[in-house]
């Protein structure tokens, strides 16, 4: 299975909920959910998959708008496959959401620095905020 090419077919929708707030914002929400119920399944990936949705949330209210247009467009595409019941692999299916873990995995591996700073940048955010009480 090609993960490349099967994340692909959700650029141009990623690109089009990019530039819609409300968009963005459904597809954050609705990720959430989805994570929060396969939490135990996602396992490590959970973790990353969260970092990933603060990412997008920390864009979409402006207090981190250090990231490419194109890496939000990929973080993005990677929540819309995870969304998805019907891609590489039926989510109705026994091993459905298998597909969906590694096109995570794909994504996170690829933009790990991108994250690596959010994170950084996030854990400065709770270590300022502490500082101020």
């Amino acid at each position: 299975m090609d993960y490349y090419s099967a994340l692909a077919t959700f650029f141009k929708k990623s690109s089009e909920v990019v530039s819609s707030y409300q968009s963005l914002s459904r597809v954050q929400f609705e990720t959430r959910l989805k994570a929060a119920k396969q939490k135990k399944r996602l396992k490590e990936l959970y973790k990353q998959l969260m970092l990933a949705l603060d990412l997008i949330k920390a864009y979409m209210n402006g207090s981190y708008l250090n990231i490419s247009r194109k890496n939000l467009v990929i973080i993005v595409a990677a929540c819309l496959y995870f969304l998805s019941p019907f891609d590489a692999i039926c989510d109705f299916l026994l091993f459905g959401l298998s597909d969906d873990f590694a096109v995570l995995t794909l994504v996170f591996s690829l933009l790990k620095n991108e994250l690596d700073r959010f994170y950084e940048f996030k854990n400065s955010q709770s270590s300022q905020s502490k500082g101020d009480l």
